[in-house]
């Protein structure tokens, strides 16, 4: 109500007399509506990094308001797939990059993709759709020549239906969560994406960090760019769940081509390591603040 628009609004001023005062070389922003936070004289340093797809931002009158104001004030307007900058420069905001968020650790080790262990890692949202998983997993694994196992690490409550296929199928285990993924994804030689819809699943990533193969359906507009079918990983349309089975079973027959795409994922991981992904951070800071001393 009024109240809370009034508090806001002294939240704001305080805001811009802070940075004011301060006077940052760089200023990001990760919240939409906190630009109107930001002094104007400030505004050409100002990085606006946007957490999810662009396709949000088209979803939402709020975020297209806003995003039009700015459009050519702030410095630069940062996404998290080449296929959102390119939306957002059609959308008007040519001042638009994509930088990755980096994967958060190496390994120098990669997994053995000989053992029979597929991995589902994340979420028990529904999105995520671990139901699914498990059955397209335990269709596969019984015309598989041999005897694969899938384990189940994750955050969140198990739906019932979960738990009964789980209880069903001795191939079939849930881990609970885990705090150390890498040495997860090292016991495992594939690992299983079954979501309708993600952001930037760095889960996916990980996985090819450690040297592991992913097999998808598509998930959105940077399915594309996270799994590159047929190099990293095996990618099909989305809700294609018999194509699902039908390559997750030649998957689990063929050690072959797991260790083809697992080299191909590890290699490809390297884009996403910390220290090039710091390098177009100071890029950029570099550039913003060579444009804010020109003004």
């Amino acid at each position: 109500g009024l109240r809370y628009d009034r508090a806001l609004g002294r939240d704001y001023r305080a805001c811009r007399a802070h940075l004011s005062a301060i006077d940052p070389d760089i200023v990001i922003n990760s919240h939409y509506e906190l630009l109107d936070c930001i002094p104007p004289r400030l505004l050409p340093r100002t990085i606006n990094h946007f957490h999810t797809s662009f396709g949000q931002v088209l979803e939402l009158k709020s975020y297209q308001a806003t995003f039009r104001r700015y459009q050519n004030k702030i410095g630069k307007f940062v996404w998290l797939s080449h296929a959102s900058c390119e939306a957002a420069k059609r959308f008007g905001l040519e001042n638009s990059c994509c930088i990755y968020n980096p994967i958060a650790f190496s390994s120098e080790q990669t997994a053995d993709l000989s053992v029979h262990r597929a991995l589902f890692l994340g979420r028990f949202s529904p999105e995520k759709q671990l139901n699914t998983a498990i059955s397209l997993f335990r269709e596969a694994a019984d015309r598989a020549a041999t005897p694969w196992e899938l384990d189940i690490y994750g955050v969140g409550e198990l739906d019932a239906a979960s738990e009964a296929q789980i209880a069903a199928d001795s191939r079939v285990h849930y881990l609970g969560s885990t705090s150390t993924p890498r040495e997860v994804f090292l016991r495992h030689s594939l690992f299983l994406m079954t979501s309708r819809f993600e952001g930037m699943p760095l889960v996916v990533l990980e996985a090819a960090e450690c040297g592991v193969p992913t097999i998808a359906m598509d998930f959105g507009e940077t399915a594309p760019e996270v799994v590159l079918n047929g190099r990293t990983g095996i990618l099909l349309p989305a809700g294609a769940k018999e194509a699902y089975a039908a390559e997750l079973t030649c998957l689990l027959d063929r050690p072959d081509l797991r260790e083809e795409l697992g080299a191909g994922a590890k290699q490809y991981a390297a884009g996403f390591a910390l220290p090039a992904i710091a390098a177009q951070w100071f890029s950029l800071f570099s550039e913003l603040s060579k444009q804010g001393a020109s003004l």
